[in-house]
């Protein structure tokens, strides 16, 4: 296939590893299993990945495979239509028209504000939107959020920075970070040992899966949890010295209802004279300062670690009847498998509602989903297809069958009790993948063509 475009809003490749350069950005995935089975880094620095050896893997990745000249970037979409053929066109003005769509914007990707930031006329930036040239050093910096970026991001700025003040809203568990760097003959070993790659690589992977099964199911022994718990918390006291923030580091909610994070000095650096922990959300935003509870902090920066609009990126798509995706799903996003939703012909998502993880790979996922978008493509041009939709009855049980698989999982409010991205406004999961990930692969190796209206 050599008839196709990529519109990328950015001005590089990378997606949430150009957009995310903030202090500490890592991935929190082993580089050799987040990283493509087709293409191999044997090289990785060290187990988990940072963002810049992610993004230049990523360029490598589109320059061997000569994707560059097929890319436009600074291209945002303004508009995607289906009159018979997808029409698309760019805030830049541009049109193009296309047999196919396919939608790589991710979930989250949209950062997500807290109500009255515009009120600060100081310095603000979302680690989502990291702005690398913003100096930390010798200033009073307060994050607004104590989630995945902050967990990596707090330690780094309280380096340079003069005072630090951390607004948690609501605890996370955080685990070690077994983190080390590869050295070279290992990574030689794994470049030239036939084998040896693919077994660490199927290493990490099992070891996700068991990670589901002992955290997600809560049917599981419950020891197995309370050991986990057990651990996670002694962390906290054997590495917070001030006795009086154990119990608000401490979730209220079961691990894996959240993502566990992984961290090695997050909780450390509560330690530092320069950090000072606050257990309590921002209520409001003045000039330079931000409150809390009544109580005023006067500071030079505010960082938003406070995560995305989650799924909230694909009103630009209008279907048969021209409404958008989001007005179809109105605010409960579904998908069959994740990827093809009625009425909109043609379209597919790549990990689309139903698909997120929270213990795996998602490359995996990807992987998978193309593989089963180029069988139904394939399929189409074998027989003199122009149009492929699936049928409104065949999504719907795709939908409920998730949703089934779901109502005993750790993730659910009334379960591990926690409020999540995972669910929408209404406390329905509608993000997650039901299983491990080995069953979303054999769900959906082969399509079945009958699933969908071919014309």
């Amino acid at each position: 296939m050599n008839s196709f475009v990529i519109l990328e809003k950015a001005p590089e490749v990378g997606g949430t590893w150009w957009y995310n350069k903030y202090p500490g950005c890592a991935c929190d995935i082993p580089s050799h299993l987040y990283s493509f089975s087709f293409c191999p880094k044997y090289d990785w620095s060290k187990v988990y990945p940072t963002q810049p050896e992610i993004l230049q893997y990523l360029k490598d990745v589109t320059q061997k495979y000569q994707l560059y000249p097929h890319i436009r970037f600074n291209r945002p979409v303004q508009d995607a239509s289906w009159d018979g053929q997808w029409r698309v066109r760019t805030a830049t003005g541009e049109l193009y028209v296309s047999q196919f769509l396919v939608l790589g914007v991710g979930a989250l990707h949209v950062p997500s504000y807290p109500m009255g930031h515009n009120q600060f006329v100081g310095r603000m930036v979302h680690t989502g939107e990291w702005d690398p040239t913003i100096d930390l050093k010798d200033k009073t910096v307060a994050f607004v959020g104590s989630g995945a970026s902050a967990v990596q991001a707090v330690p780094e700025v309280a380096k340079t920075a003069k005072q630090v003040y951390v607004f948690q809203r609501t605890a996370s568990w955080v685990s070690e970070k077994k983190d080390g760097a590869y050295g070279r003959l290992f990574s030689w070993a794994l470049k030239w040992v036939p084998g040896v790659r693919q077994l660490l690589r199927w290493f990490y992977y099992w070891r996700g899966e068991l990670f589901f099964r002992l955290v997600f199911t809560p049917t599981q022994p419950k020891t197995n949890r309370d050991d986990i718990e057990g651990k996670l918390t002694q962390r906290i006291h054997d590495e917070v010295k001030d006795k009086s923030l154990w119990d608000d580091l401490t979730p209220k909610y079961m691990v894996g209802c959240k993502r566990v994070l992984i961290s090695n000095d997050y909780y450390k650096s509560f330690n530092e004279p320069n950090v000072k922990f606050i257990p309590r959300h921002v209520d409001s935003f003045g000039d330079h300062s931000v409150t809390s509870k009544g109580e005023k902090y006067d500071v030079d920066v505010v960082v938003c670690a406070t995560g995305f609009k989650v799924g909230r990126g694909l009103q630009f798509v209008h279907g048969k009847d021209g409404k958008d995706m989001e007005e179809q799903w109105n605010d409960c996003q579904a998908a069959h498998h994740g990827i093809t939703v009625p009425n909109f012909p043609n379209a597919f998502i790549l990990l689309g509602p139903g698909t997120a993880l929270g213990h795996n790979s998602v490359v995996w996922m990807i992987e998978v989903q193309l593989s089963y978008i180029i069988q139904l493509m394939t399929h189409m041009r074998k027989a003199g297809h122009a149009v492929c939709e699936v049928k409104n009855d065949v999504w719907a049980k795709s939908v409920a069958e998730n949703q089934k698989g779901l109502e005993n999982k750790v993730w659910q409010r009334n379960i591990g009790g926690c409020n999540s991205w995972y669910q929408n406004k209404q406390g329905k999961l509608y993000t997650l993948w039901r299983g491990q990930t080995f069953s979303y692969w054999w769900t959906c190796r082969t399509p079945r063509f009958n699933d969908f209206y071919f014309a």
